[in-house]
């Protein structure tokens, strides 16, 4: 598939972004000024919060359970309220007209953040707010500031901390002033935005204007050096969406690190934890996908009890995308890792409708949240057509930014754009949960006088779904393609070859969201993280190094054994083995071989003490059990893994040596279809 990555309209950014942001303005008047003051000994924050509101409603304020309110004035004059579980009321009747409401307020928040953190499904494993020396990490969430629930609301946000502590949140920063012994960091939002997060550390700051805006980097001074590579980047993410869907809408993007593992995206900046910004590959990926959030999430914003479509867009937009721009076998491989994901940890019964997905809390929620949704987008780029494809999401950004939309909306912004009706489309897409199962039927090669014939039967198992899958017949160099629409069961097809056929495969290329048949999916991480019926087995003086590995995979064993007794057969389940102990399955067909001094993989040999191995095999014999073997050749380089391989889910295997990923692969498999003997 060509993909346009730019339609250069800078043009534009004079005249589309202040108009949309002041339509968002104008529907929600309400200025708010938060004065705030950081107190990180005590884990506490103190603060002033003034909103100037039209009337003449007195409205309803949602503060920390926590928070402890120390005066709340209309007009300056002292009102009645009442604060219970979070929610703040005011009692009294309002003026007839605009009115200055101010709430003082004060608030401890102390969350514990994780040392060794395992979970790798929530962005901010499990912290909503904490106050420290080292740092703070507010989430909208944690209830910092008094929230009111209009959807625009325009903000001035000045932040006091200690001396060198500098506070960022979303907008533009108007400066960092430090005097008699405090730092005093100023922003300005003016732009409507869903809920503010604030983060403050001792940071250096580097600036670079773009085209598109302002880039900063919110680095501590041990990372400085990479700030140069981040704007780099970030200029030209910028520059890239936006000439694929308008002006970037914010004036200022930061990248902002986090004294924590983080990865968040907000409007206008993202929040790193400091390891994550060290990760080689996170410029190239996850950078891109939060920069891209400032259009989809952050910028059209996503209406509550529709399902969150932001996260599969996103991820079609970024990380799929910079494949297919590279490769378009890269990116055809990434859609069947997509496939595999779903197949892997989505039991059928577990399943959910993409209208029903809020967030990502755990690999199942993630599978379709996020592989399902990205894949959906991919299929509707094929039935609607490139140029189509791409003008409706720049249409779809003109038309709802800042504004809240479902997949309701966006149906009709590419029903618009098309000229088709999608109805059919994002019903069993969106709003029915499960996928297509396909199976061939009946094929039969036959000699013609033209050559060869072959001919068969597409089927799909129940509930039915409307799919077109490619069967595509290759023979001696030569290859034919016919696309089989499916409505109910079956399907015939027919297809003609000069060459003797020697492989039929649907859909070759992987544009048809389904379940995977089993041949098309090796052992993986990803199987483990969704065994329902795991056995681990432990060699000794390696239990913690296990209890990390389960933890970090998201499985609960349903029993544990003892390395050498003997625990073998279906009855046992998937195996899980921490250690050297001795298995059944044949390793050497998969070219692995294994010793009490080291192990090898296809004759690359390795014995060093912080080199070890991870894989997945099947267990022949066993109805689809697999087994997962961590072979360390140190306890200290198993208890390092533990926390690692369940980054890695799509592998069938890793090897590390010294803390680095040495070798990564996938034991190889065919695809649904046919291999036929020679005539």
């Amino acid at each position: 598939m060509k993909t346009p990555l730019f339609y250069p309209n800078r043009l534009l950014a004079a005249v589309v972004i202040p108009a949309l942001v002041a339509a968002a303005v104008q529907a929600a008047p309400i200025a708010y000024d938060l004065q705030v003051h950081l107190e990180p000994d005590d884990h506490r924050l103190r603060a002033t919060a003034t909103l100037a509101l039209t009337g003449p409603t007195l409205p309803v304020l949602r503060l920390a359970p926590q928070a402890r309110i120390e005066a709340v004035t209309v007009d300056g004059v002292g009102a009645a309220h009442a604060f219970s579980r979070g929610e703040l009321r005011l009692t009294g009747k309002a003026p007839a007209g605009p009115l200055r409401l101010q709430v003082r307020y004060s608030a401890v928040f102390n969350d514990p953040i994780p040392q060794r953190p395992l979970n790798t499904d929530n962005p901010g494993f499990g912290v909503d707010g904490t106050i420290l020396p080292e740092g703070t990490f507010l989430l909208p969430g944690s209830g910092w500031y008094p929230q009111l629930q209009a959807e625009a609301v325009t903000y001035t946000v000045a932040v006091t901390a200690p001396q060198g502590m500098l506070a960022v949140t979303a907008g533009r920063c108007l400066g960092h002033q430090t005097r008699d012994g405090q730092t005093v960091s100023t922003w300005a939002i003016d732009f409507p935005v869903r809920g503010l997060a604030l983060s403050a550390a001792r940071y250096v700051v580097d600036r670079r204007q773009s085209a598109d805006g302002l880039i900063a980097t919110y680095f501590l001074p041990s990372s400085r050096d990479l700030a140069p590579a981040y704007l780099e980047a970030v200029d030209r993410y910028l520059g890239m969406y936006s000439g694929l869907f308008g002006p970037y809408p914010f004036g200022q993007f930061s990248v902002v690190e986090n004294f924590f593992p983080t990865g968040y995206g907000f409007a206008s900046y993202t929040l790193l934890g400091s390891a994550v910004l060290r990760l080689p590959f996170i410029i190239d990926t996850s950078l891109g996908h939060e920069v891209a959030h400032c259009w989809w999430g952050n910028g059209v914003w996503v209406a509550p009890r529709q399902g969150n479509w932001s996260e599969g867009l996103t991820t079609y937009v970024a990380d799929y995308l910079y494949k297919e721009v590279r490769s378009l076998e890269e990116a055809r491989q990434y859609r069947l890792d997509w496939l595999r994901n779903i197949t892997a940890l989505v039991d059928e019964t577990a399943a959910f409708p993409l209208s029903d997905f809020a967030s990502r809390t755990d690999p199942v929620t993630k599978a379709i949240g996020y592989d399902k949704a990205a894949m959906v987008f991919h299929m509707l780029r094929g039935q609607v057509g490139d140029a189509v494809f791409w003008q409706a999401l720049r249409r779809l950004f003109a038309t709802r930014a800042f504004t809240p939309t479902g997949w309701t909306e966006i149906q009709a912004v590419f029903e618009t754009q098309s000229g088709q009706s999608l109805g059919w489309f994002f019903d069993q897409w969106v709003r029915q949960k499960g996928n297509p199962r396909l199976f061939l039927a009946d094929v039969q090669t036959r000699r013609t006088t033209q050559g060869w014939s072959v001919t068969g039967t597409l089927g799909q198992s129940p509930p039915f779904f409307r799919v077109a899958a490619d069967i595509e017949v290759a023979g001696n160099g030569q290859t034919r393609r016919q696309r089989v629409v499916l409505t109910q069961a079956t399907t015939p097809f027919a297809l003609s070859l000069d060459q003797a056929p020697q492989t039929l495969r649907v859909d070759p290329e992987v544009n048809l969201m389904r379940w995977l048949d089993p041949v098309e999916i090796p052992p993986t991480v990803n199987a483990l993280k969704a065994s329902t019926n795991l056995t681990l087995v432990v060699a000794p003086g390696l239990e913690p190094a296990a209890r990390d590995l389960v933890r970090g995979l998201g499985v609960t064993p349903q029993a544990v054994a003892v390395c050498g007794k003997g625990v073998d057969g279906p009855s046992a389940g998937d195996l899980l083995v921490v250690g050297q102990c001795p298995l059944s399955p044949d390793l050497a067909t998969a070219g692995i071989t294994l010793s009490a001094g080291g192990f090898g993989i296809d004759g690359r040999q390795y014995g060093l003490a912080g080199d070890a191995l991870f894989a997945v095999f099947s267990r022949p014999g066993t109805g689809g059990r697999i087994l997962g073997l961590l072979y360390a050749l140190s306890t200290d380089s198993a208890l390092a893994l533990g926390r690692r391989i369940t980054h890695y889910g799509k592998y069938s295997f890793l090897v590390f040596s010294g803390g680095r990923v040495a070798e990564k692969g996938t034991w190889p498999v065919t695809g649904l279809g046919v291999d036929f003997a020679p005539p």
